[in-house]
């Protein structure tokens, strides 16, 4: 529901944006243009991306045996011995 409302926000933004570069060709309208372009792209992607069924699972596991301490990283974790 959230991505939809960003959606729904970065179109208006990119509408307005346009609107004020047509009546004001300036560099800052213009650059208000192209960064509500680049976010309503972005949006759309996030969009289409989750109704394909791309999106990653938000859920992590790990099982640590004995009296032993885990830790669970958000990626891959390496610790290397510099002895």
């Amino acid at each position: 529901m959230l991505k939809y409302i960003i959606l729904v926000v970065t179109f208006c933004w990119f509408v307005v944006a346009a609107i004020y570069a047509f009546f004001y060709p300036e560099m800052k309208s213009i650059a208000y243009m192209v960064t509500g372009l680049v976010a309503l792209l972005t949006a759309l992607l996030n969009v289409k991306r989750k109704q394909e069924g791309c999106a990653t699972s938000n859920s992590q596991t790990q099982t640590v045996s004995g009296s032993s301490t885990g830790i669970q990283v958000g990626r891959d974790l390496n610790i290397k011995d510099k002895d």
